[in-house]
């Protein structure tokens, strides 16, 4: 690890820096700072903003986070620097073609995650939101597949063969118990065998 420091520190230029401590602290810092979920949060504000916004300002972003107005400009030299945003003083808000492609990956796995709790786990959309957005900055990759992949089926199985979304599971958190053949008969296209519930067909 010290010498991948080192290194870094050669190559961004030495100079600057009379101790490699002081590279660590102001640059890797910094670095860390940049990936920070607050700073993942502003960009995915930009992001949302353009979308109903042809133009973005600070006042823009500090009232959509209900944050004071220098907090929200700290975090745009921040973005700037990672090059993420384009912003002149006291100008418009514009997200680089990098930072556009990382926020609507912000975007993408806010949702997935949100219709997943709302969708499947039949939960309020308020609290959707908000555990969506906790959830969203430490999951990895895979996991969003997953999840991805399990929403698709539902909707293609609901399209297909008209079952709804996961229903048993809705009943069963609802009602704590499974649903009844009689039940299962109303919210599914089977055909059941009154002797058997082994054998059935989709229609």
């Amino acid at each position: 690890m010290e010498s991948i420091l080192l290194g870094k520190f050669v190559l961004c230029g030495c100079l600057r820096y009379h101790r490699v401590e002081e590279f660590v602290e102001e640059v890797i810092l910094e670095d860390k700072e940049l990936l920070s979920e607050s700073c993942e949060d502003y960009l995915l504000d930009i992001f949302m903003i353009t979308k109903y916004k042809k133009i973005v300002r600070i006042k823009d972003v500090s009232k959509n986070r209900n944050v004071k107005m220098p907090a929200v400009t700290s975090a745009m030299k921040k973005l700037e620097k990672a090059g993420l945003i384009s912003h002149e003083k006291y100008g418009y808000i514009e997200l680089t073609a990098k930072g556009e492609e990382i926020a609507q990956n912000f975007y993408d796995r806010h949702k997935i995650l949100y219709d997943f709790l709302v969708k499947v786990l039949n939960m309020d959309s308020k609290t959707a939101e908000i555990d969506a957005h906790k959830i969203e900055h430490d999951l990895g990759e895979e996991s969003i597949k997953k999840i991805s992949d399990f929403l698709q089926f539902a909707e293609l199985m609901e399209k297909k063969f008209n079952i709804k979304k996961c229903f048993c599971f809705s009943y069963f958190s609802e009602n704590k118990d499974l649903p009844s053949v009689e039940i299962c008969k109303e919210q599914l296209p089977l055909q059941f065998d009154d002797s058997s519930l082994t054998k059935r067909t989709f229609e």
